[in-house]
């Protein structure tokens, strides 16, 4: 039988064996470290690869940016055009009834003073003047009426033909004359409507 006897005093055996520990340790350290600086660069190269897969996407979608910025400025410019388009129109249908006025004014004038205009009413939009007794089934129309007074049907029948005469009105017409209330018994009310 074999023994051995180990002289190494105790203080340089805790020195030995703190140093092969130190070296696993170390070891060890170092290996983990490895793995977490592989491990770091994979991620980093996948991070870079999808940097890079975003940069291209990015310029792949940027003429689609530059295309949505161009249609958000057309459609401001589409509304602008919309709402100046609709001044412009109510404009036109105020506008319309000028000319009504001066044609009936130099109507009336040139009756000599034997008719006078109370009301005339029109209806500048073209799809049908419903609110004035056109039919909505009718083709679309632009209509005036005309409320007045006349010394007597001759005045009135000149008047309503000196308006059809001036041409704004070809399809204005006598609806109704009536005796005027407290008048003499030739003066008239008259209402005359039609289309210009």
């Amino acid at each position: 039988m074999q023994r051995s006897l180990n002289l190494v005093p105790p203080a340089l055996q805790r020195d030995a064996a703190m140093r092969r520990v130190k070296r696993v340790g170390v070891r060890a350290v170092l290996l983990s470290g490895a793995a977490v600086a592989l491990l770091l660069g994979l991620e980093w190269t996948r991070g870079i690869a999808a940097l890079r897969t975003l940069t291209e996407l990015d310029a792949r979608y940027a003429p689609f940016v530059a295309l949505a910025e161009e249609q958000g400025a057309l459609e401001a410019e589409v509304a602008r055009l919309r709402a100046r388009e609709q001044i412009t129109l109510r404009l036109a249908r105020e506008a319309v009834g000028l000319p009504l006025l001066g044609a009936l004014s130099r109507a009336a004038s040139a009756s000599g003073g034997a008719v006078y205009v109370e009301e005339f009413r029109y209806d500048g939009r073209q799809e049908g003047g419903a609110s004035l007794g056109v039919s909505p089934t009718e083709p679309a129309t632009r209509v005036v009426r005309v409320h007045g007074v006349g010394v007597d049907g001759v005045a009135i029948a000149q008047f309503v033909d000196g308006l059809r005469q001036a041409g704004g009105f070809p399809a204005l017409a006598v609806e109704s004359t009536e005796p005027a209330p407290g008048g003499a018994a030739s003066v008239r009310q008259f209402v005359a409507s039609g289309s210009f």
